[in-house]
């Protein structure tokens, strides 16, 4: 009987580090994400436009296609694509998150300090767009998530689904 319990536990102890280090490697890359976010947009910046904004919606994209600039254009893709991660992380590591309605403010809060810190100390220009393509990009990390964990629990289910055909034969 205590063969059968250590047995149990060493199997539970098992599982957990698994998931545990699964844990540990997307929460390093989450931080490195957030190191890399905060790098990009606070703290590798001068500080020369204090108190300054731009409240137009969609300015980048109006102000791309009259100057027929690409170099806007990317701006605002480069500010969609910038938080995409933030929508695939935060499911990924918190079940919270999984649901839309806990995912999207935190998405727009974490924009709105950015862009707040940046107007505050002159590291940058507060930007309705920033906060529309930003927001934008968690939306759309948050269904890559939601694609990807739909293929995962598809592929499950249809694996289980083949097992059990296929047991009635090996017995």
């Amino acid at each position: 009987m205590d063969f059968i319990i250590s047995s149990i536990i060493k199997t539970n102890s098992q599982i957990e580090k698994k998931i545990n280090f699964k844990q540990l490697i997307l929460g390093a890359l989450f931080i490195g994400y957030i190191v890399f976010v905060c790098e990009l947009t606070i703290f590798g910046r001068g500080s020369s436009h204090f108190m300054q904004m731009n409240l137009q919606p969609f300015s980048g994209y109006i102000d791309a296609w009259k100057k027929y600039s690409l170099r806007d254009l990317q701006n605002c893709i480069f500010n969609i694509l910038m938080f995409v991660p933030l929508g695939i992380f935060l499911p990924l590591l918190f079940t919270k998150f999984k649901s839309f309605k806990w995912l999207l403010p935190v998405v727009v809060i974490a924009t709105l300090s950015i862009e707040t810190y940046q107007t505050l100390t002159g590291a940058g220009i507060f930007e309705l767009d920033d906060l529309i393509n930003n927001s934008l990009g968690g939306i759309m990390g948050y269904q890559l998530y939601r694609l990807g964990s739909s293929i995962v629990q598809h592929k499950k289910s249809k694996n289980k689904k083949v097992w059990s055909e296929i047991w009635p034969y090996l017995s």
